[in-house]
């Protein structure tokens, strides 16, 4: 069986239509319930959602930490004792374990939590993402309107795909998701931190 014989049949399924961005949303959850490890790349896009470059590859197991290593040599590693992290220039910080749970890797409480955004219950749009269909959803994190942040979330696979965030209503950056890799085999030396 070819890759294209695989790939076709993914993108010729129907999108659910009509959903609100709660349903959308709950559905993201229902994918992400359980998981317990997770790989997947990050990319920039530019304000008109253009291709930027690839920002890191993150890697991360809810029993073990994480590590994230940037294409710009810098790298963090936490290991739920110590965070490690070496800048591109390498000038090396070592602190005490920050409170990281999994879902920060993805960002924004898009795992089922008792802190998930509130959400308007209106229909979920589907816009052209990082050459895909995602829901645009548009949640409201507090009371503060120094940020806002808009999450995409892949149509057909109900993953996450990326997200926009705003400082006091100007762009301030767009990331997307790539490979993401639910619960993969991941070696424990990968959450080590160095001596």
């Amino acid at each position: 069986m070819t890759l294209v014989a695989v790939i076709l049949p993914l993108t010729l399924l129907p999108m659910p239509q009509g959903l609100t961005d709660r349903q959308v949303y709950a559905r993201c959850q229902a994918k992400l319930k359980g998981v317990a490890r997770l790989q997947m790349e990050v990319h920039s896009l530019d304000k008109a959602g253009k291709y930027v470059a690839k920002q890191h590859t993150a890697w991360a197991d809810s029993n073990r930490g994480y590590r994230i290593e940037g294409e710009a040599g810098w790298m963090t590693i936490c290991d739920k004792k110590q965070v490690y992290e070496r800048n591109s220039k390498g000038k090396v910080t070592v602190e005490d374990y920050d409170a990281w749970r999994l879902y920060n890797t993805l960002g924004f409480d898009i795992f089922p939590d008792e802190s998930s955004p509130k959400l308007w219950g209106d229909k979920a749009e589907i816009v052209d993402f990082d050459k895909r269909s995602c829901y645009r959803l548009s949640p409201r994190y507090g009371e503060s309107i120094l940020a806002d942040y808009t999450l995409y979330i892949d149509a057909i696979t109900f993953l996450p795909a990326g997200f926009t965030e705003r400082q006091m209503g100007e762009w301030s950056h767009t990331l997307a998701y790539r490979k993401i890799q639910l619960n993969p085999k991941l070696d424990p030396a990968k959450f080590k931190i160095p001596k």
